[in-house]
């Protein structure tokens, strides 16, 4: 595990780092072997060289030209216009791409099976005893809560 860079550790889990082949490969690309150990996900114009990004619409490959990634994920038609210093992760489809290696950097939570003692679950309500029902939720009754569902904790809809 690696000190989050990018998001609040409070509330993004963090893994990593990975070898750019991981990267790649959860990418559902094909990248250059080189060593490198990437350690996040950031934005083209603020990732730095531990770090992925993407392109994926066009109309921003001049933050491609001036990126410091230290790798990109981007459709083969592009592969030209990355940095030298800068490892070209190469797919079809960039941003889905991102997603699960956002995903690989970012992991959801598993679930934690059971209902918080101030959750409101009415009669009638099924809820799987896999499922996570979180602080202050209300299942109404009729309501049908599947495995492995996560219901998250009420919060307030008042301005702070």
């Amino acid at each position: 595990m690696v000190e989050a860079t990018t998001g609040n550790a409070r509330f993004f889990r963090r893994s990593g780092p990975y070898p750019l082949a991981v990267v790649a490969g959860t990418a559902g690309g094909i990248a250059e072997e080189l060593e490198l150990l990437l350690e996040g996900v950031a934005p083209l114009q603020t990732a730095g060289p531990n770090e992925v990004s993407f392109l994926d619409n066009r109309r921003y490959s001049s933050a491609l030209d001036q990126t410091q990634a230290g790798a990109v994920i981007v459709h083969p038609d592009m592969a030209a216009r990355v940095p030298r210093k800068t490892a070209a992760i190469l797919t079809t489809e960039p941003y889905a791409g991102w997603a699960r290696v956002a995903a690989l950097f970012y992991p959801t939570p598993p679930v934690c099976p059971g209902i918080h003692r101030s959750a409101i679950v009415a009669e009638g309500a099924l809820v799987d005893p896999s499922a996570e029902i979180g602080p202050l939720s209300v299942i109404e009754a009729g309501a049908e809560i599947g495995p492995g569902c996560r219901i998250g904790p009420t919060r307030s809809l008042e301005p702070a």
